[in-house]
């Protein structure tokens, strides 16, 4: 053999030997003193829907030790019985809610995903579903705290009414798809009635007497919807996610997760008293005609958080009285033509630039009599629009617009007695108004939360700071009308009455 030979079948040895070496498998320690450490010790759900599966949390597991780990056994404590399911390092638990022969190799870590369906618990209010995930190596068991709240809803799908109907607090409801009520029907909500929106995807929706592009899960009116919530029980309309968008932003404050509720009633009783609705892209949709109008009084009530407006009227015949339209990615309130009642209310547009939909470009209050697309002039006539004792600020210099025309069509405005931030107002349907430059935190209790801190530092509160400018000025003659603020409170005790939904 050649010493070239030689040479070859030596490094080729080598080479072999490097690599079956480099496959052994690192040694597993036995060390009774060696444990896992997990990234939490409770994987904590908050409210899950019975029978509707839960998001999927995310738990690390972790050897910070120099030898491999080997889990012998991985399982719910609850057994094959459990609500709750898991999957290690992309192994599912299966049926028997239990995995074996896990390996961690030294200093490094898997992921454990772990989701619940909770069975119906046949009770109102929210039960507390907890189990145990545990761990059995080197002769010990490790645990990890799962616990849920189960909470019984009234499942709807793409549901359409055929009688009257009326929701009661006793169990929530949670749409998917659409909540039609069709013309000559009525929809009651009573106090305290919780409807929770699932986001959902494009369709349309054929009602008999017109065709409805939808982009998300709707409330679409076509007859009428009473919502009669209290002070003390107020109706709530929002998303389903319970659960963190961001470390530190809950679903709960972002907008755009379902769609809204359109009304497209040409005869109705529509009311939205003592009603909070949140999350969505158009809080609210009035679609009628110049020679039939949709009537809607909103009395009480907070909309809040849209990805675009927060009411859209269009030809509608609205009140807003004693209300709150606040933080939307375009107007809080915009009218195209019809009529609006506005008294006592507070519109606040303070949309964060990290929310979805970002700092508004749109004033908070746009009253608009046409608009023009390729020359041509399509009007809106504006037959009413009185807004009294009414606070209208946000993000921008100038947040109220008011688009009249010298084309002759009607532009009837009275706007009076209201805290509005403007850099310069000259419309002459404005009496005694409070210009403003100030920025929200001198009028309100907070507009600018600590998102890092937000469970300690709160979120956006529009009730009056002590020095608001809005404190002490309403026309006490109107405010004589309406005695009571959104939360109920007097404001005619000190016969000083503040702009405003709330009275200081």
């Amino acid at each position: 053999m050649s010493s070239k030979q030689l040479l070859v079948k030596i490094c080729f040895g080598l080479v072999v030997g490097i690599g079956l070496l480099s496959c052994e498998r690192d040694p597993f320690t036995t060390n009774p003193n060696h444990k896992l450490e997990f990234s939490a010790d409770t994987v904590r759900f908050d409210t899950v829907f019975s029978t509707i599966s839960s998001i999927t949390l995310e738990l690390r597991v972790y050897n910070r030790h120099n030898k491999a780990i080997k889990i012998n056994k991985l399982w719910l404590e609850g057994g094959s019985s459990s609500v709750f399911r898991f999957n290690a390092d992309g192994y599912p638990s299966g049926q028997t809610k239990m995995l074996e022969n896990i390996e961690i190799p030294a200093n490094d870590s898997i992921f454990v995903f772990v989701e619940i369906t909770p069975q119906a618990n046949m009770q109102s209010t929210p039960v507390h579903v907890t189990d145990n995930l545990l761990f059995s190596l080197n002769g010990q068991t490790q645990k990890v705290i799962l616990e849920a709240y189960g909470q019984d809803v009234v499942v709807l799908r793409n549901y359409s009414l055929t009688a009257d109907e009326t929701f009661s607090a006793d169990k929530p409801y949670l749409i998917f798809g659409y909540l039609h009520i069709p013309k000559g029907k009525t929809l009651t909500l009573q106090a305290g009635t919780k409807i929770f929106i699932n986001r959902g995807s494009k369709m349309i929706l054929k009602t008999g007497i017109r065709n409805i592009q939808l982009d998300n899960t709707t409330i679409v009116v076509e007859g009428n919807l009473v919502a009669n919530g209290t002070t003390d029980k107020r109706i709530s309309i929002r998303g389903d996610r319970f659960d963190w968008a961001y470390t530190n932003i809950p679903y709960s404050y972002l907008p755009s997760q379902w769609g809204g509720i359109y009304f497209f009633s040409e005869t109705g009783n529509n009311r939205l008293k003592n009603t909070t609705i949140t999350g969505g892209n158009i809080g609210v949709l009035l679609y009628g005609s110049s020679t039939i109008p949709v009537k809607l009084d909103v009395d009480g009530s907070i909309v809040h958080c849209m990805g675009a407006y927060g009411i859209l009227s269009q030809f509608g015949d609205l009140s807003v009285i004693n209300s709150e339209v606040s933080n939307c990615g375009k107007s809080a309130i915009l009218q195209l033509g019809g009529s609006l009642k506005m008294i006592h209310s507070t519109i606040a547009n303070y949309m964060p630039s990290v929310f979805a939909g970002g700092n508004t470009s749109r004033p908070a209050v746009d009253i608009v009599s046409f608009t023009k697309k390729n020359g041509a002039v399509a009007a809106f006539p504006i037959n009413s629009c009185v807004i009294e004792n009414c606070i209208i600020t946000g993000n921008l210099q100038n947040e109220l617009s008011l688009q009249d025309t010298t084309l002759g069509i009607p532009f009837n405005v009275f706007i009076s007695n209201c805290l509005i931030k403007a850099e310069k107002l000259s419309y002459p349907q404005l009496h005694e108004i409070i210009q403003t430059r100030a920025e929200g935190n001198d009028i309100f209790v907070q507009t600018t939360p600590d998102f890092d801190n937000i469970k300690e530092s709160g979120y956006f509160d529009f009730r009056l700071s002590e020095q608001s400018a809005a404190r002490d000025k309403a026309n006490m003659t109107v405010s004589q009308h309406y005695p009571t603020d959104l939360l109920g409170k007097n404001r005619l005790s000190d016969n000083k009455p503040d702009i405003g939904a709330y009275e200081k």
